[in-house]
């Protein structure tokens, strides 16, 4: 029986059910032990006792060997914490009968015997009384049956034996009956106590293997809450986003074009969250996966530069991010946002004083460490920095100092790294945040790609088919697409998308598809759908609010590209670009 199934029983039924399978275990050769025992002691008595007094002797622990091999043949299989109370019972009366027998036994053929064979009798009752203490202690309950019965016969005789050698053997016999008892009581208190610590550990084991479950199931629930809320509030703000978008680029009034840059700007600060919880989800989901090579820091540091400077100006802070000839061998994108994370951190939480990056080599690795003269942070606080949505002096949850989410995404992405990230801080003073990455060789750098954003043409002559069930989001896409020359198919569903593309004889040149369909489709199955009327593989991409991990892993799969909602337009813009670009 398997111990989660004791633990829901009763301490004391789960204890007596192991002291029952101990006890049981070592039966057989005790039975044995006993008959080998028996049949010595009577080839080598026969010549001295009553035939008729042995065999009838021999007769009845005969048959008692034999009930209690029964016995134990019936309940090795059977035995459960159910019915160990009554094996327990059978146990109890059997070592009380065997005892019995043994010591009524020796106690009528004690007197006849010359002294030598009364000593032998005495060595077989003391050997068989050691051999009951070693194999049942655990089971306390079957020596007080068995002892008394084995040696109280005997040491009663021999107190009624007028010799004085007699009383003293008496004596000892009856000593020697109490000192078993003493020390298997003993002995058994601790097995049971080792007993009742397993049954707690194992219950202790048991809590946290449960409450390890409901944790896992609570952030599963969580993820999966995030990923529904996320992609729900994503399908509005994505037509929103493609609305103003159409609006900025039309001829609006000097009145007009603030109200869009703002409403613009709002809807990239929700962007911004969602990005952020998408970068939690993927790291979650494994399917980040680095691509490392040799590179040279310098082309990261100028980013950064371009980009955490107004940050920093804008509040008037120093920042300083230095010049660096070293090359390392990492990814370059994870080791960048790690590093852009860090530093707004900084910057968001220090108000005088400066933020700065220093960087060295030491041996094989090259160390970061990201120093500010912030707020600090409590020794107590350091540790759940790291968490998810964690923020200091922000009870308010005002959005312009972060998301809480920025070092939970740097813990993640340095693990991916192999690496650990380091915090010492002291309140009102500042902040160290260090880590490490190999070192790079210099000759093996490759020069990083100029970037997508750089030419972007300002029509885009394409023959595109939308399929998307929110009829917002269909048309605000379709009038951004038409503004930038492209002919536009724009469908809710897989089934009226193909009933259409049945007249035509050309291709589209890209397909923009939702992930969530009707009837329990995908944009992936409406990709494979349309590339097969066409019987071509035609270039698609996926758009989708979802953040769920396993969606993530299906489209990564696919090896479609991927880009979420709300979608920034100048991404829409540079994914066409790299088509037209690999034409």
């Amino acid at each position: 029986m398997n111990s989660e199934i004791v633990l829901k029983n009763d301490s004391r039924q789960a204890i007596l059910f192991e002291q029952i399978k101990t006890v049981n275990k070592s039966a057989y050769f005790i039975l044995v032990t006993y008959a080998i025992t028996a049949i010595a002691f009577a080839f080598i008595m026969w010549d001295v006792v009553s035939h008729t007094l042995l065999i009838v002797w021999g007769g009845v622990l005969s048959v008692i060997l034999c009930l209690r091999a029964m016995i134990h043949y019936i309940y090795s299989d059977k035995l459960t914490a159910e019915n160990a109370r009554k094996y327990g019972y059978y146990i109890i009366a059997v070592l009380g009968i065997t005892g019995l027998t043994w010591g009524i036994g020796v106690m009528l053929m004690f007197p006849d015997l010359e002294q030598g064979y009364q000593f032998f009798i005495m060595f077989i009752i003391a050997g068989i009384g050691g051999s009951a203490f070693s194999s049942n202690t655990i089971f306390l309950q079957g020596l007080y049956a068995f002892f008394p019965a084995l040696l109280l016969p005997l040491g009663i005789r021999m107190f009624f034996m007028e010799d004085s050698l007699y009383l003293a053997m008496g004596s000892v016999t009856i000593v020697f009956m109490v000192s078993l008892y003493f020390f298997s009581r003993n002995l058994n208190r601790s097995l049971v106590e080792t007993l009742a610590l397993r049954f707690e550990n194992s219950e202790l084991v048991a809590q946290l293997r449960i409450q390890k479950d409901e944790a896992e199931n609570a952030n599963i629930a969580k993820s999966k809450f995030l990923a529904a809320a996320s992609h729900d509030l994503r399908q509005p703000l994505h037509a929103l986003m493609l609305n103003a978008t159409v609006l900025g680029e039309r001829k609006a009034s000097s009145n007009d074009t603030p109200v869009i840059d703002n409403i613009i700007n709002s809807v990239s600060s929700l962007e911004s969250l969602f990005d952020a919880l998408l970068d939690i989800s993927k790291l979650d989901a494994g399917v980040v996966t680095p691509d490392i090579s040799h590179f040279k820091l310098q082309e990261i540091l100028d980013r950064l530069n371009v980009d955490c400077q107004s940050f920093a100006y804008e509040k008037g802070l120093l920042l300083e991010i230095p010049a660096s000839d070293l090359c390392v061998y990492s990814d370059p994108v994870l080791l960048e946002r790690i590093l852009r994370n860090i530093i707004t951190n900084g910057i968001r939480y220090t108000e005088n004083g400066c933020v700065g990056l220093v960087i060295e080599q030491q041996g094989k690795l090259v160390n970061f460490k990201i120093i500010d003269t912030g707020i600090g942070v409590n020794e107590k606080d350091i540790e759940h920095i790291f968490d998810e949505f964690f923020q200091l002096d922000n009870p308010e949850r005002d959005r312009s100092k972060g998301l809480g989410l920025g070092l939970s995404i740097v813990k993640r992405l340095c693990e991916l790294l192999d690496s650990s990230i380091q915090v010492e801080s002291s309140v009102d003073k500042g902040s160290v945040f260090s880590f490490s990455v190999p070192a790079g060789n210099i000759e093996l750098a490759s020069e990083t790609r100029s970037s997508a954003f750089e030419y972007i043409p300002k029509t885009l002559n394409y023959f595109i088919v939308i399929i998307d069930d929110e009829k917002s989001i269909r048309v605000a896409l379709q009038i951004l697409l038409e503004s930038w020359h492209c002919t536009v198919l724009a469908f809710a569903s897989e089934e009226e998308a193909l009933n259409k593309l049945n007249e035509y004889e050309y291709a589209p040149d890209v397909l923009l598809v939702d992930y969530r369909l009707r009837k329990n489709k995908t944009g992936i199955d409406a990709i494979a759908a349309i590339n097969n009327l066409f019987a071509i593989d035609i270039p698609a991409l996926i758009i989708t609010g979802d953040t769920a991990s396993d969606r993530l892993k299906e489209v990564q799969g696919t090896g479609y590209q991927l880009l979420h909602k709300p979608l920034h337009p100048s991404k829409l813009r540079v994914f066409l670009q790299n088509l037209s670009a690999d034409k």
